[in-house]
């Protein structure tokens, strides 16, 4: 293989030393996070599921450890209130296919050496399995509102109601300064509210099981009995 770079984007195993040591120039990581923040396979969601207000694209020398080498390049970007999971990955996919091109030309003419992370400052995050999608009703209404923006499309966000799943897809939080029993859900005009640790969480999409997606007007008038029998 006759190769100037190797670019690797989203690959979650280790390459071996003697693969990297390949091309001519580097091998090279684009990654989804401030490195050393959140090394690992899933940096989008855990930015979403953090709250951050910023994350960006890395760019590293590939080493034998998971997004270990040094540094080259780091863009931030902002992360707005409604950015989810989707919205988030096309900012960052644009961010680096604009980067990209212009660091790899600096490191072949030599203009560009890479800085090592500062590894103490490491955190890391984990891979998703469907469970943690399920909500846990202790939770506060802005983490579980983080989770539907990083988990949608996959695993999804859900909880059970008669029996049935129902995915949350969308949703707001409200304030509420009542101590009140978390997971209740309570039908107002034509909203819903589910009580949570802290403040409401208000649903604007959703799809239960076997149906279609639907905005909550919908899945209330079609569903009412069933929300009110949950309890």
């Amino acid at each position: 293989i006759k190769a100037d770079f190797f670019i690797v984007v989203a690959y979650g195993m280790i390459i071996p030393q003697h693969i990297l040591n390949i091309p001519k120039y580097r091998s090279i990581n684009v990654h989804y996070s401030l490195l050393p923040k959140y090394r690992g396979a899933s940096p989008i969601q855990e930015s979403l599921l953090r709250g951050d207000k910023e994350t960006g694209v890395t760019l590293i020398k590939m080493d034998k450890e998971l997004d270990h080498g040094p540094i080259f390049f780091i863009k931030r970007i902002e992360i707005a209130d409604d950015d989810n999971f989707i919205t988030l990955s096309v900012k960052l996919t644009n961010l680096s296919s604009q980067i990209l091109p212009l660091v790899l030309e600096d490191i072949a003419e030599g203009h560009l050496e890479p800085i090592e992370q500062p590894h103490d400052k490491a955190t890391y995050c984990k891979k998703i399995e469907k469970s943690n999608g399920e909500i846990n009703w202790n939770k506060t209404a802005e983490e579980i509102k983080n989770m539907i923006r990083a988990y949608t499309p996959w695993p999804s966000v859900f909880t059970k109601i008669g029996g049935k799943t129902l995915k949350i897809l969308k949703a707001d939080v409200e304030e509420n300064g009542i101590n009140q029993k978390s997971g209740q859900f309570k039908i107002e005009d034509k909203i819903l509210k589910i009580s949570t640790a802290k403040d409401y969480l208000v649903p604007k999409k959703v799809q239960l099981e076997g149906k279609n997606e639907m905005d909550i007007e919908t899945f209330i008038n079609g569903y009412r009995t069933l929300i009110e029998s949950s309890n």
